[in-house]
């Protein structure tokens, strides 16, 4: 399991960041905080993802890369 991030500009000269898992883009999550408790997350340490919708998202590819 390889995780990468890749930084992207917006139009606003604001960067968000994408989590990506083997070569596939899975999230996109503002901030580099948030970003790292999302690969801690994915990495199977137990972190708070507030976020609803990205939680599902990496519970659904966590179980995955379980299996």
């Amino acid at each position: 399991m390889d995780i990468k991030v890749e930084k992207v500009k917006q139009y606003n000269s604001t960067y968000k960041n994408i989590l990506m898992v083997d070569g596939m883009p899975i999230c996109i999550v503002a901030g580099d905080k948030k970003t790292s408790e999302c690969i801690q997350y994915f990495s199977g340490y137990n972190t708070d993802i507030n976020d609803g919708k990205i939680k599902k998202i990496l519970d659904k590819y966590r179980k995955a890369s379980v299996n």
